[in-house]
């Protein structure tokens, strides 16, 4: 057992909360979690408040440890959206949001730290202006899993592609990278993605061994 501020916050036993991936994050896996000791999630997207429930009370029946609801911001329906979110947080003790534009006091907040430090944050929607002299360009798919096929949200992305020309304005020393999976020529031309500036594989590696150094440390004899 690993005590943690994490720890004493969600009341799990270990500093580990499953990421909460649509489509395979659901009762039976957040509640594998929670009996292993650390924080389950379920990945409710933009679900209604009685689907909502229902998978919380399942999850709940087959474990009592902490479990967590996920919601996935461009599939919420406005209208029920405060009723989901309400049955989300009578009976999950960490209700958590993704795919949503930061709250603008958040993004100051995180401003202000980062000028102490000798730092910047800057929240942009044009990518040559975030690519200008980067030491990293980092994407992710323009489709996530789980989320419906949508012609019009792809088009609408396509100016974020990275392509060669966009590694081309950050600096020489600069590197691509992406958490994978990737949809090659979506979201990134091939060129770039196996090309000399892309770290992504190195990525997956350096993850497996971190992943493998928490489970030591969380689930290993305590020292």
């Amino acid at each position: 057992m690993l005590s943690t501020r994490f720890t004493d916050l969600v009341g799990c036993t270990v500093p580990i909360q499953q990421a909460p991936i649509g489509g395979c994050a659901n009762p039976h896996l957040a509640a594998a979690v929670a009996e292993a000791g650390g924080l389950g999630m379920v990945s409710v997207t933009g679900d209604p408040p009685d689907v909502v429930a229902a998978q919380l009370d399942q999850a709940r029946q087959l474990s009592k440890g902490p479990i967590g609801a996920h919601f996935f911001m461009l599939m919420i329906d406005p209208a029920s959206a405060p009723e989901s979110v309400a049955a989300a947080a009578e009976r999950a003790p960490v209700v958590d949001f993704f795919y949503a534009q930061p709250d603008p006091a958040l993004v100051e907040r995180a401003q202000e730290i980062a000028a102490q430090a000798g730092g910047s944050v800057t929240l942009t929607g044009d990518p040559h202006e975030a690519a200008a002299n980067a030491d990293a360009i980092y994407t992710d798919v323009h489709e996530s899993m789980g989320q419906p096929n949508n012609p019009a949200k792809r088009a609408a992305l396509v100016p974020y592609k990275v392509t060669t020309g966009l590694m081309a304005e950050a600096k020489s020393s600069g590197v691509f990278m992406h958490c994978l999976p990737m949809r090659r020529e979506q979201e990134v031309e091939a060129a770039v993605a196996d090309g000399p500036q892309s770290i992504i594989f190195e990525q997956a590696a350096n993850r497996l061994h971190m992943h493998k150094a928490m489970l030591l440390l969380t689930l290993g004899p305590s020292q």
